[in-house]
């Protein structure tokens, strides 16, 4: 096992010093970010796919490679202010590329929660709510977003979403006695 240890690490070692010379290559990026993550080096691969977005000319492509850092931050990092910070820069720079990028939101709203930020989670889900598609989606995210209005002591904004709710989809239970819960307290 050592042996494997010190030849990845070689070969990373070589592979960035390839990445140096060829710093435009995208396979070369690409091999460096397999020996990365292989090793588990999450913020080397969150730093290097954040360069590739930040050169790529497609914006779906630089939106996914930013997207993915972000995650790779949100979920494997250490959970430092300055990682968490830096992921959701990378979630910015995926939706300043591509703003209906569903990874780069799901990432902005998995930080929300993990952050215990309820007026960021807030906003987020309105940002989802209003870029939603289907109605399914929609009311699981009316639904969401009045719960987390609930939870912030705002029961007038609470039932105004519970009442948008049920004027949108009448035979939402969840949002009958969302709305009979917050009207009783």
């Amino acid at each position: 096992h050592q042996h494997h240890r010190n030849d990845s690490g070689a070969a990373l070692e070589a592979m960035k010093r390839l990445t140096e010379s060829q710093p435009d290559s995208p396979w070369v990026s690409l091999r460096l970010l397999e020996l990365l993550l292989l090793e588990k080096q999450w913020e080397d691969s969150a730093t290097l796919l954040a360069d590739m977005a930040r050169v790529e000319s497609s914006d779906q492509a630089a939106s996914s490679f930013a997207a993915i850092a972000g995650w790779l931050l949100a979920v494997f990092g250490d959970e430092s202010s300055e990682q968490i910070d830096a992921a959701k820069q990378h979630f910015e720079l995926a939706l300043e590329r591509d703003p209906e990028s569903m990874l780069a939101r799901a990432g902005r709203e998995e930080l929300a929660r993990r952050k215990g930020d309820g007026g960021e989670l807030r906003t987020v889900l309105r940002e989802k709510l209003d870029g939603s598609t289907s109605d399914e989606e929609a009311e699981r995210l009316l639904l969401s977003l009045a719960l987390e209005h609930e939870k912030a002591d705002e029961g007038e904004q609470a039932v105004e979403i519970y009442r948008e709710l049920n004027d949108r989809f009448p035979g939402s239970l969840s949002g009958h006695w969302g709305l009979v819960r917050c009207l009783r307290d």
